[in-house]
């Protein structure tokens, strides 16, 4: 799963250019680490945290399957 994946994922409502823009900016971290890279493979962990947003937290929970 891309890091742009991952945020449309979180943020249904964006679409693939608002939310390339928001990676771009430097709106998207995981863990509090700035993530700029839009095609970079978004390795994560359950409990990681995403912040996709100034205002837009999620805690994320990895499917085993």
């Amino acid at each position: 799963m891309t890091l742009l994946d991952l945020v449309q994922a979180a943020r249904p409502e964006l679409t693939r250019s608002p939310a390339r823009r928001l990676i771009a900016e430097g709106g998207v971290r995981i863990n509090g680490m700035k993530c700029l890279d839009v095609e970079e493979l978004a390795s994560v962990r359950t409990h990681d945290v995403l912040q996709a947003g100034r205002r837009r937290w999620f805690k994320l929970a990895v499917n085993g399957s």
